[in-house]
């Protein structure tokens, strides 16, 4: 079937320098955010026994799907700006409502962070519920368990199909429309509080309920041990709490402050209850971009181990010489 698609650029006003520049910011961020993460998977596939790991499968995935997301980002038309689209038919339909509405983009991110929610029960488990933790995580349940991940947030990011329509009225710069999922405002505003629950509210809440847990228990487990052993040992063991504080901090200052922005204007966006203002909009775009680009060094800052590894990795890049590594546990 032949199409009818061509691209074309289109000035950029003065009026537009901030979203330009926002423009320019988040397709940076989708940049660093391929060349880190894949950084991080060539540390995970040099070691292979880090894939047996469970949280390590969790940190993996999360590295191929910030990857994708950049990829994705950085392949969309609608990231750069003042570029005018002219589509036809079954071609312009299929644009408003996959490439446009950035359908694939925000599902990733949706998965992103359920799976950073993930790796906080993950690690509340270990240390809650010992005996059951090699049967709930083992590598192929982990596994599934992002797969699932990544198809539930494909159906809670479904509503993006609805959202955005090919609107033949428009045509600059790209013929797409929004539209609310439901003219009853009561019913609306249920539908996307809900949503924002779902997407954002319950997985952040997981992950601070869980890591609040976790420090309890390792707070106990420390007690009990430095009063059993000598000073030094309680020395380490102080360490290694503050070590654990400062990554669940990071992880969920780090994932409310990208994240919380875009979610809430979306949501009063689409209640109508402020107008559209495209340079906040991609300015909270580009906090979550940014989410992509840095949430793995904030394990690698948190983890000594981890952060070993990478430095390792490094040398080795620049030198092209193979550094002894000890065997280690990522995790702790």
């Amino acid at each position: 079937m032949a199409t009818n698609a061509t691209i074309t650029a289109i000035p950029v006003k003065s009026e537009s320098i901030s979203v330009a520049t926002a423009n320019i910011l988040y397709a940076i961020f989708a940049s660093l955010s391929i060349l880190d993460n894949i950084l991080i998977c060539w540390l995970f596939l040099r070691n292979s026994q880090l894939l047996r790991l469970a949280s390590s499968i969790l940190i993996f995935s999360l590295a191929i799907i910030d990857i994708l997301t950049g990829i994705l980002i950085m392949a969309t038309p609608k990231t750069y700006g003042g570029i005018q689209i002219h589509l036809q038919g079954v071609d312009a339909v299929l644009y408003c409502t996959l490439v446009y509405s950035e359908y694939f983009i925000w599902t990733l991110g949706i998965a992103s962070c359920y799976i950073i929610a993930a790796l906080s029960v993950e690690r509340l488990y270990m240390v809650s519920a010992a005996a059951m933790y090699k049967y709930v995580f083992t590598p192929t349940k982990t596994i599934l368990y992002v797969i699932l991940i990544i198809l539930w947030a494909g159906i809670l990011n479904a509503p993006n199909f609805y959202h955005f329509y090919h609107n033949e009225n428009i045509t600059n710069p790209v013929p797409c429309g929004f539209r609310i999922l439901a003219v009853d405002e009561t019913a609306s505003r249920a539908i996307y509080f809900t949503s924002f629950a779902l997407r954002f509210a319950i997985p952040l809440v997981i992950t601070i309920t869980c890591y609040v847990g976790f420090m309890r228990k390792i707070r106990t487990a420390i007690t009990c041990i430095s009063s059993a052993n000598n000073v030094q040992t309680g020395k380490r063991s102080r360490l290694m709490l503050r070590r654990l504080t400062r990554m669940c901090v990071l992880i969920s200052i780090a994932f409310c402050i990208c994240w919380l922005p875009n979610q809430v204007y979306f949501v009063l966006r689409a209640q109508r209850l402020i107008k559209h203002n495209l340079a906040f909009h991609m300015f909270t775009k580009v906090l979550v971009s940014m989410n992509s680009a840095i949430n793995l060094f904030i394990y690698t800052a948190s983890n000594l181990y981890f952060y070993n590894e990478l430095i390792a990795l490094i040398k080795f890049i620049c030198c092209c010489k193979r550094v002894q590594r000890k065997i280690g546990f990522l995790s702790a």
